[in-house]
């Protein structure tokens, strides 16, 4: 991806997600569901990752040296939806804190 279609998708796709962001955290029980879906995502995601370390009995391991690497893409993309899912989460508590609890 060169530098100005960086720049492109960045300008189109901020806003939008965004917007996205804010519709579903002031959406009051749809945005507690759209949370925890995305959560159970990331972990159903980081088990099947980890899960030929769990059969061999590693328990504890941080990073993806461990990982197969045909299992390291879903490693990646359950931190990315974990990641994500908490940003929203942070999103859904500042706008309870904020405009609904005062």
């Amino acid at each position: 991806m060169r530098r100005y279609e960086l720049a492109a998708n960045a300008i189109i796709h901020f806003p939008i997600l965004l917007i996205f962001g804010i519709a579903i955290a002031t959406a009051w029980p749809l945005n507690l569901w759209i949370v925890a879906f995305i959560y159970a995502c990331g972990v159903i995601d980081l088990a099947y990752a980890k899960l030929p370390q769990i059969r061999q009995g590693i328990l504890a391991s941080f990073g993806p040296s461990l990982v197969p690497a045909e299992r390291r893409s879903s490693y990646y993309r359950a931190y990315r939806r974990l990641g994500f899912a908490f940003g929203l989460h942070c999103l859904v508590l500042v706008h309870y804190f904020v405009v609904v609890t005062p």
